[in-house]
């Protein structure tokens, strides 16, 4: 059977008793998503995706926390989209909260569908939903949520990059799986430490000790990305799929063993003695 560029439809069959029902077109995920996103596409189906807020540096917000893994199933329902880079804006990847998204808030009412489903749907959307190779191209700080992206296929820190978990920071439990993968990924004593510390560690650490792929001068950084790109479409499209669900495989092992009890102890925690969002920002991390 001759090899075929096609997507969907993959075939025609006039007979058949519906039409293919069609799925969301990357236009219309741009459209859709543009509050928190601005995505470019280029004709092989590479698709750089570029946090932001307001146009700035991407700040944490309960809206972003609950569009992100929508965009996850959306983005990869139109096929032609092959491999995602995830950046954000500026020289800041995320760095605060923004506490005005907070207003109104009440923990005992809302925080089972944000702080507890989109903190597990954050994660295993972009475990299960995403079926293409993902590069995270870390282009500053990330001192807030972090995780889902250091889980990508190739992750690459510009040189002014420094992370962070801030959660215990701001008097919450290192719990919702930013401090699974710092461990997972630079060993169980670093990462649970360096989470209970709210300790920030630059790229060249971050490096050192596993937690990316490779670190570049910031000005290389969606050079390099893109670099990764091409090599991961010289490789035939189910190959490099493929290889993406095998990379990902050990990550939902990981999950699926850990994050439910984690979040159970960040959620008790929260419930027991919460800190609103605009007191949380104030801590100061250990020394």
């Amino acid at each position: 059977m001759p090899k075929t560029d096609r997507t969907s439809p993959f075939y025609d069959a006039p007979g058949a008793l519906t039409n293919w029902v069609k799925p969301i077109s990357f236009e219309e995920v741009q459209e859709k998503y543009k509050e928190f996103f601005i995505l470019e596409k280029r004709e092989d189906g590479v698709v750089l995706v570029r946090h932001h807020t307001r146009g700035g540096p991407l700040k944490f917000s309960l809206r972003w926390h609950h569009a992100l893994p929508l965009f996850y199933r959306d983005i990869c329902q139109d096929r032609s989209n092959e491999v995602l880079i995830f950046t954000g804006t500026g020289d800041e990847f995320m760095t605060e909260g923004d506490v005005a998204d907070f207003a109104g808030f009440d923990v005992y009412k809302h925080s089972f569908d944000h702080f507890w489903t989109d903190a597990f749907e954050m994660i295993e959307g972009f475990l299960y939903n995403i079926n293409i190779p993902v590069i995270a191209a870390f282009n500053g700080p990330a001192l807030v949520h972090s995780e889902w992206a250091l889980m990508a296929d190739w992750v690459i820190a510009s040189d002014n990059s420094t992370f962070q978990d801030a959660h215990f920071e701001n008097h919450y439990v290192a719990g919702d799986g930013n401090s699974l993968v710092f461990a997972e990924r630079m060993g169980i004593t670093r990462g649970y430490g360096v989470a209970m510390m709210a300790k920030k560690f630059t790229a060249e650490e971050a490096g050192k000790y596993g937690l990316v792929n490779e670190v570049v001068p910031r000005k290389d950084l969606l050079k390099r990305a893109f670099e990764v790109a091409d090599w991961l479409m010289s490789r035939s499209r189910a190959v490099r799929r493929a290889q993406h669900q095998v990379n990902q495989r050990h990550w939902r092992e990981v999950m699926h063993k850990h994050l439910g009890y984690h979040l159970g102890c960040e959620h008790t925690a929260i419930y027991v003695d919460y800190v609103p969002m605009k007191d949380a920002w104030k801590g100061e991390p250990g020394k």
